[in-house]
């Protein structure tokens, strides 16, 4: 995935079980990095799924140590664990870890919803709207990589308003981790489709400089889905405390 999130991907075509694989060519870091990264944020590696070193060689056809170093940068960005003799997984979020992130970005992305509706201008809020429109003719489309896309540079565009590059760094940082639970947000019957609403409301109270209402059409946005992925991996896990699960 590129910096103003693009994911970047080539050479590859689906077997008919659906699964992705990758066309043979020549190995090298940034192309089997490219290609895990992809393949755990659309879901096609699944939380907890091992990554087995002599699969992933196969897989990406790459040596052992190119896997081996493009796990180990994974690991570093959150995205998969490293566990002592048995390997590496596709990294998954606990209730605790989850309530840490989502209670520092609501109180992140609340404070640049502030700045963002004095910063907005016509030109930004056009940039917006454009993302908003091609974001929805993916979810007609179907088509998660273009979905993904899509929804990070709405949203990155929507926060770089606030004129912080701090902030807005540590918002990308937060996002990124939470990551995990998107695909099980929108496997939810109806999610994408609400997802666009969302979206449009989020617009509409920038465009109003309604800064109560950015915040909370912006946490309810953020924080659905996330009892459906405590069920769905962690059972026996209770809502996350200080979060109320707000939409469908």
């Amino acid at each position: 995935m590129t910096s103003d999130g693009s994911i970047v991907v080539t050479h590859r075509q689906k077997e008919s079980s659906g699964t992705i694989v990758v066309k043979k060519r020549k190995a090298d870091f940034e192309r089997v990095l490219d290609y895990l990264e992809y393949e755990i944020f659309t879901g096609v590696l699944k939380p907890r799924e091992r990554l087995v070193e002599s699969d992933c060689m196969q897989r990406y056809d790459a040596k052992r140590s190119t896997v081996r170093k493009a796990l180990k940068e994974l690991a570093i960005k959150g995205f998969v664990r490293l566990h002592k003799n048995r390997g590496a997984a596709v990294a998954d979020l606990c209730e605790s870890e989850i309530q840490d992130i989502y209670s520092v970005r609501i109180l992140l992305e609340n404070y640049a919803a502030d700045l963002i509706v004095k910063n907005v201008d016509q030109a930004s809020l056009d940039k917006i709207k454009k993302f908003h429109a091609k974001f929805g003719e993916f979810v007609r489309e179907n088509d998660f990589a273009g979905m993904l896309t899509t929804n990070i540079k709405f949203h990155q565009a929507i926060f770089r308003l606030c004129g912080n590059n701090v902030l807005t760094d540590l918002i990308d940082q937060l996002r990124n981790r939470s990551h995990l639970l998107r695909h099980y947000i929108w496997r939810q019957p109806g999610r994408l489709h609400k997802s666009v609403e969302e979206h449009a409301e989020l617009i509409r109270a920038i465009e109003n400089r309604d800064s109560g209402e950015l915040k909370r059409i912006n946490e309810k946005h953020i924080t659905a889905g996330i009892a459906h992925y405590l069920a769905d991996l962690w059972p026996v896990a209770k809502e996350v405390s200080v979060l109320k699960e707000k939409g469908g």
